[in-house]
């Protein structure tokens, strides 16, 4: 009997033993490599590279309230937040890139060339290594850096990516996109810069947030100087952020209060792409417009995310399979007043 409990207990302690040696059968260096060697693979085997979108500094906090009573002071230039950069990113097995961005030079058909490296500390991190137009956003009023830390791939093929050192509330958003097809690659950055362009030359956009025939923010207020001064516009321009104003107090001889939703933006090849977007609660908020004709529109429907387990709501160009809400937001270039 003894001889028998001796064999059992022997046997307890030898299967976790067995499963370590199982579980780590690589050195530590070995497994670092292996990791590098997988991310630089998911890089390198996307055919038509990927779209990165870049969003420097994103204030989740910054005209967020549809129902706060602000002041004229309140919504001045210098009060704006950020927006971002859509690039466009090869990556070649040999260490080298091609890079087409949508900055405010015109948008070349050649890409420029350059070097990027992986490093794995307590995360894998992507750098540009030689000096490109991202590198001019590395500046202390956009907080931009060239080094990009991983964090995740969702169930759609999109690198989730961040920096270090980002405040709660002042985060960056990064996401890298495999191109779906040559036609992409060829043209994306340039519809995207044109369709940046195309909102920033509206006269006066505007913007209506409903469900159905309920409009729950709907803006009505010109930021044009009456005597033709452009410094609001082009510093919205330079930001690429833009806030919407609605007069609460617009039949009032007395008093004078507004109603403002202000996000960053970016142009994208279907129409423009806000973060941290326009929100009229906790739940509903409108990030991806696509443009329709003359105007850009957003309508949201339901799909289920199987990373997060529960319902999202998203824009129905990017999901057309999702459940209709009948929310809808629309911006449109209006007379001025």
């Amino acid at each position: 009997m003894c001889k028998i409990l001796l064999t059992i207990l022997a046997l307890v302690f030898l299967i976790p033993s067995c499963r370590e040696e199982a579980v780590f059968h690589q050195s530590p260096s070995e497994r670092t490599q292996t990791h590098l060697e997988n991310f630089h693979r998911t890089l390198t085997s996307a055919p038509h590279g990927w779209k990165l979108t870049y969003f420097p500094r994103i204030d989740s906090l910054l005209f967020r309230n549809t129902t706060l009573r602000l002041g004229w002071t309140d919504i001045e230039p210098n009060k704006y937040g950020y927006g971002g950069y859509t690039m466009l990113v090869k990556f070649k097995p040999d260490n080298k890139l091609e890079l087409k961005v949508d900055l405010d030079t015109p948008t070349e058909a050649q890409p420029l060339v350059g070097e990027y490296s992986l490093s794995l500390g307590s995360s894998l991190q992507l750098s540009f290594t030689t000096y490109l137009p991202i590198h001019d956003l590395v500046t202390s009023e956009l907080y931009g850096v060239s080094d990009f830390v991983y964090r995740y791939t969702d169930y759609r093929g999109n690198m989730i990516l961040t920096t270090g050192g980002a405040e709660s509330s002042n985060r960056p958003y990064i996401l890298l996109s495999p191109l779906p097809d040559e036609k992409s690659w060829q043209q994306a950055a340039i519809l995207a810069q044109n369709n940046r362009k195309f909102f920033e030359a509206m006269a006066n956009p505007q913007i209506l947030i409903r469900r159905g025939g309920r409009a729950f923010f709907h803006s009505d207020v010109s930021l044009r100087h009456p005597h033709g001064d452009t410094t609001r516009e082009q510093e919205r321009n330079r930001r690429r952020y833009h806030i919407f104003v609605a007069d609460i107090d617009k039949y009032s001889h007395v008093f004078k209060g507004y109603n403002a939703i202000g996000s960053g933006y970016v142009g994208t090849e279907t129409g423009l792409s806000f973060r941290p977007g326009f929100s009229y609660d906790d739940k509903t908020t409108f990030c991806d417009f696509e443009r329709q004709g003359n105007k850009f529109v957003a309508e949201l429907v339901s799909v289920y995310d199987p990373q997060l387990m529960k319902f999202r709501l998203v824009s129905k160009h990017l999901f057309p399979d999702g459940e209709p809400t009948n929310y809808t937001a629309e911006i449109i270039d209006t007379p001025l007043p």
